[in-house]
């Protein structure tokens, strides 16, 4: 999609019209107003200062792995 609008959820919409929605799953990762903020923290977690850009799939493998949990089906290492 372009910056600005969105696939919508109305057939009877105009074909194009500008979003009223300001992020949302779909919207691409390449565009950088679409980022949010990972922060983690607690008690036994090491620093390890920026993580950089982190791949969603790769939060629930890194959750798990402080968690001792295996997930072997996970496409995506733990980042932490």
């Amino acid at each position: 999609m372009v910056p600005g609008y969105e696939t919508g959820r109305d057939p009877a919409a105009p074909i194009a019209q500008p979003s009223t929605y300001k992020g949302m799953h779909g919207s691409l990762p390449d565009i950088a107003a679409m980022r949010s903020t990972l922060i983690v923290a607690g008690p036994g977690l090491a620093r390890h200062g920026d993580l950089g850009l982190v791949d969603m799939r790769a939060i629930a493998p890194s959750v798990a792995h402080v968690l001792g949990v295996a997930l072997p089906d996970a496409t995506v290492p733990p980042v932490f």
